[in-house]
This record gives C-alpha cells, sequence and structure tokens, in this order.
C-alpha cells in the first residue's frame, strides 16, 4: 500500500487539527500494512524549529509518531524536498529519516528519454530529438519544455487541422 501526501495539504488553520490529521494518517497507514507514506514537500511540514511555534507543533508531532512508544507497525516513510537544508536536523537522526539519497538532474542521455516519454503524448513533427539542448533541465523542466511547445504552436496554429508541433516550438520553449 502506498499514501501519498502534499505537506501543505495536512496544514489546517484550527489550533491542534494539522496534528490531528497527521495521527490520523498515520493510524490509516498502520491498518493498511505494511505501507508506504510518501511526503511529498516534506520541508512544508518539518522545517527547523524556532520561533514559529505552530511549525514547531508539527514537528514535534512527526517526531512523536517516528519513534513514539507505540510501535507503528510495517508502515515506511519516505520524505522528498529539494531544500534539505532547511529539514530540522531531529529527523536524520537513525531510525527516522536515516537514509538520504541525491536524485541529480538527468544527464544527456536521461533528459533524452525523458523527452520522448512527454512527447509522445503530443503530435509532433519528426525530427532529431538530440539537437534540442536539454542539459540542465530536470525531468519537471522537460515537461513543461513540451506543453510550453504545445501552447506556442496552438497560439500561432489555432485554425490549422491535423496540427503537429515542430522543432521551431520545442526550441523556442527552451529559450523561453
Amino acid at each position: 500500500n502506498f499514501l501519498s501526501i502534499k505537506g501543505p495539504e495536512l496544514i489546517t488553520k484550527y489550533v491542534g487539527d494539522s496534528e490531528k490529521h497527521l495521527r490520523d494518517l498515520f493510524q490509516k497507514a498502520k491498518n493498511l500494512s505494511p505501507c508506504v507514506l510518501f511526503f511529498d514537500e516534506i520541508d512544508s511540514l518539518c522545517s527547523r524549529r524556532g520561533k514559529n511555534e505552530f511549525g514547531n507543533r508539527i514537528v514535534n508531532q512527526i517526531l512523536t509518531l517516528l519513534d513514539g512508544v507505540e510501535d507503528r507497525g510495517e508502515v515506511y516513510l519516505i520524505g522528498a524536498t529539494n531544500r534539505i537544508d532547511t529539514l530540522d536536523e531531529a529527523l536524520m537522526r537513525p531510525g527516522r529519516f536515516d537514509k538520504i539519497v541525491e536524485v541529480s538532474l538527468p544527464n544527456a542521455e536521461e533528459g533524452l528519454e525523458i523527452f520522448k516519454k512527454c512527447v509522445s503524448r503530443v503530435p509532433h513533427e519528426n525530427f532529431e530529438f538530440s539537437s534540442l539542448d536539454l542539459s540542465n533541465l530536470s525531468g519537471a523542466d522537460i515537461s513543461g519544455v513540451v506543453k510550453e511547445a504545445a501552447m506556442l504552436c496552438l497560439k500561432e496554429n489555432f485554425d490549422v487541422e491535423n496540427l503537429k508541433i515542430s522543432q521551431k516550438y520545442f526550441v523556442d520553449s527552451i529559450n523561453k
């Protein structure tokens, strides 16, 4: 079982509700055991404790749930962030999030594979994809290039039937 949670969706304006949502989430995962809880943008929940009382309560609740008195069974946690430097140090202690895997930007070959997968969903003219400069682009960036190219092409050719995106629009999108 796999539960995906975006950090901000657990945050509510009422005192104690966010903590209750976290406890309920962990209980649900325990009931579905074995289960993986995936926290996307975990930095939005677990930034360093300090002057923000709300943030402190959330971090404390998560720490308690991670290694509290109650066994969490076969519930495994994965947290994703692009701001690891902002996470509370207590999260990185062994038994909590003790393995860190850095996912770097794709190399040229990997970027090309991502591009091929993204462009397979849109009508496009055939051209040599390797001619595009996809260096220093993440998978999300490459997906955005394809969407932007489609929008640029559509704006200029709205009345054309059987429209296909040409290389020009992909290049323009990358440059943009």
